[in-house]
Parts: C-alpha cells; sequence; structure tokens
C-alpha cells in the first residue's frame, strides 16, 4: 500500500498535482503528466479515461471551462471583439457558472434567451452565439463530449441598422469636433475603414503612391491610390501630406494622434466623437461606425464599395452598409 496523501487530498487516488502540473501514476509506478497545474477540470477528465471511469458531472463546472476559454481562446481576438466577449462571458457566467458543464441543456440555453431577452434581445442572441463558440472550444480541447445545446435553439430577430448620415450630420460632427476628431473622420470618409483600423494606421503603411489599410474582421487588405491618374496628389494624398507635415508640439508615426503626439486610445476617441456631436447639436444616435455604410452608401457602385470595405463577400456589402435606396428616375 502507498502512502497516504498529505497534501491535495481531494485528488482522486494516482493523480498528483506537482509544481509544474498534474500526473497520472499508473500500477507500475509510472507518471504522465496529463495537465498544466492550472487546469484541474483537464487533468480530471484525463484521469477519468486513463482509470476507466465516469467522472461525476460535477466535476468539470462552465465556470471553470469558461476561466480557460477566457486565458486561451479570448485573446486571439482582436481589441474590441475581446471587449465584447469578456463582457458576453460575464453574464453568461453568472448564470450557469456554479452548474457542471455537461448539465447545461438546450433547454436551459433557451430559457436564458427567453429571460435576457426581456432587456436586451439582440445582446442574447450575442451571448448565445459566445456560448457556442465556447462549447465548441470545450469540445476540440477535451472538456467535453456532450453536443453543442445551442444546437436547434432559435435566435430572437433582428432588426439590421438603418442609420445614415448625411452630409450635414457629417460636416456639423467634423467641424465640431477637436483635431484628432476631424483627423480620423477625413481618413474615415475617404477609406470606409472602421475607427480600429485608423486609430493604428500608421505612416508606415504609406507604401509609395498606396496607402495599405488591414480590415479588422475579415484580415483583408485594400491598398488606396494616393495620386490621381496624372499623377497629381488626391484627397487621401493631400491629407496624409497634412498630417506627415503638420506643426506639432510632439509627434510620432500615427495618423491620428493624441495631445503629447502617441497613438489615440479608443476609449479617449470615443469620448471625443461624443463630445463633437453634442456641440454640434446631433442626435446621440449617430456614430462613427456611420461613417463606414455612409460612404457604401454614396458611392452608388455596390462593386466598387464591396472593394473599398474590404468585403469578401457582396452580399455582407450590400446587406449591411447600404443604407438608402438607388436613386433612379420616375417611371413616367
Amino acid at each position: 500500500m502507498g502512502r497516504r496523501r498529505t497534501v491535495n487530498r481531494d485528488l482522486p487516488a494516482r493523480l498528483y498535482l506537482k509544481r509544474d502540473g498534474y500526473y497520472y501514476r499508473d500500477l507500475n509506478r509510472r507518471e504522465t503528466k496529463v495537465a498544466p497545474a492550472d487546469d484541474l477540470p483537464k487533468a480530471l477528465i484525463e484521469w477519468a479515461q486513463r482509470e476507466g471511469v465516469r467522472l461525476n458531472p460535477d466535476a468539470v463546472t462552465f465556470a471553470a471551462v469558461a476561466g480557460k476559454f477566457r486565458e486561451q481562446y479570448i485573446p486571439t481576438k482582436a481589441l474590441k471583439t475581446r471587449r465584447d466577449y469578456l463582457r458576453q462571458l460575464d453574464n453568461l457566467v453568472g448564470v450557469f457558472g456554479a452548474s457542471a458543464l455537461d448539465s447545461v441543456t438546450p433547454a436551459d440555453v433557451a430559457e436564458y434567451r427567453r429571460i435576457r431577452s426581456a432587456k436586451a434581445a439582440t445582446q442574447a442572441n450575442r451571448e448565445l452565439a459566445l456560448l457556442s463558440k465556447l462549447w465548441n472550444w470545450a469540445r476540440e480541447h477535451g472538456y467535453t463530449t456532450q453536443p453543442n445545446p445551442c444546437q436547434g435553439v432559435s435566435r430572437n430577430r433582428e432588426r439590421g441598422r438603418d442609420v445614415y448620415m448625411s452630409d450635414a450630420v457629417y460636416s456639423a460632427i467634423l467641424l465640431a469636433g477637436d483635431q484628432s476628431v476631424k483627423d480620423a473622420m477625413r481618413i474615415g470618409r475617404l477609406t470606409g475603414a472602421d475607427i480600429g483600423v485608423i486609430l493604428k494606421a500608421t505612416t508606415r503603411q504609406i507604401e509609395g503612391d498606396a496607402l495599405r489599410m488591414q480590415r479588422t474582421k475579415t484580415g483583408s487588405a485594400v491598398r488606396f491610390r494616393l495620386r490621381d491618374e496624372a499623377g497629381a496628389p488626391n484627397e487621401l494624398g493631400l491629407l496624409l501630406d497634412e498630417l506627415r507635415t503638420r506643426r506639432r508640439i510632439a509627434t510620432s508615426i500615427y495618423l491620428v494622434q493624441d495631445d503629447t503626439g502617441q497613438a489615440m486610445p479608443y476609449n479617449t476617441f470615443v469620448k471625443r466623437f461624443a463630445r463633437a456631436r453634442a456641440s454640434a447639436g446631433v442626435e446621440t444616435h449617430y456614430q462613427f461606425r456611420d461613417i463606414r455604410p455612409k460612404v457604401a452608401t454614396d458611392m452608388d457602385d455596390i462593386e466598387r464599395a464591396q472593394a473599398t470595405l474590404g468585403h469578401k463577400q457582396i452580399a455582407t456589402t450590400q446587406r449591411h452598409y447600404i443604407r438608402r435606396g438607388k436613386l433612379v428616375d420616375p417611371a413616367k
């Protein structure tokens, strides 16, 4: 008979925690590392498989797997996506956290959707989408073998955003904004780039007579010409020349800079844009993100709009970024 444990007495027989991880010791006393030291759920699952026993369903909680998902999956996403996922995950853990992962059923998911939809129907859809991602990730990493409980659960019907920013609204906010708001809005109007891309853009992305900008979601790159056919700087080229030669107290390689010449933090820019909007007397439902569909809509050329916005599918441009009907002559 082996010696009785003096530490980690809650661990099952033949599973040991050492400094660098959990180890399984077979009947021949050979040890195999089965999980990192911070991953007890994975260690218990591996132990049960090696022992040939059924693991107690309560051993792996939703909160424990959500914690690993938070550490390993969410950091691989873009900054704004990470913020959204972290907020949504907190809501999911608040409801399912203490439950065993394998105990979550489609009926539980449907009940979550029903209750959450009373306050935020669209966010309920987003949270169910994240729950589905978490479950698929958990299956891939061996935390569960159960089917995804989100399958077959209907979502709330959503109405797409249809706000169109007119020239008058755009100009009013532009004139009321500080220099950083003006610079970002002008870049956005000429490129259709989202604010995350604009705030990260630097002079290093100017390649000869083109500005290279990579879209956040799709990862696709778009190169914008900086000169016309005659070789003269176009409007975007003139703007970049102005940004690079502007006299400042301090400067850096970023196209949009804060007062110290450094990159403009996202939250700081959101506050500055809100102040400009308020000073202009513009309704709060207008947001910076409405400049991107404005660019697509004003082009009145769906293929050109698709190329400018960097969409892989033209249907994406048509469905989400064209905010006004096509202008036509009357029938008679």
